[in-house]
């Protein structure tokens, strides 16, 4: 429900650009909800990393 509230308020149209590379104009909830969705899948693999690189210098 959350999300679907978001996401109706946030209709303004706009257009990111970094180091020369421009997006196509969307919605600013698409922006977020994406950058939601990667924070969600990096996260953990950045987690499991840490813990494999702990795990194998404890192990030495």
């Amino acid at each position: 429900m959350a999300t679907l509230l978001f996401s109706l308020e946030n209709q303004q149209p706009v257009s990111l650009a970094f180091l020369g590379w421009a997006t196509p104009q969307w919605s600013v909830s698409v922006y977020i909800l994406g950058a939601l969705l990667l924070g969600l899948m990096v996260g953990p693999l950045l987690g499991a990393v840490i813990y494999r690189r702990k795990r194998y210098l404890l192990v030495k």
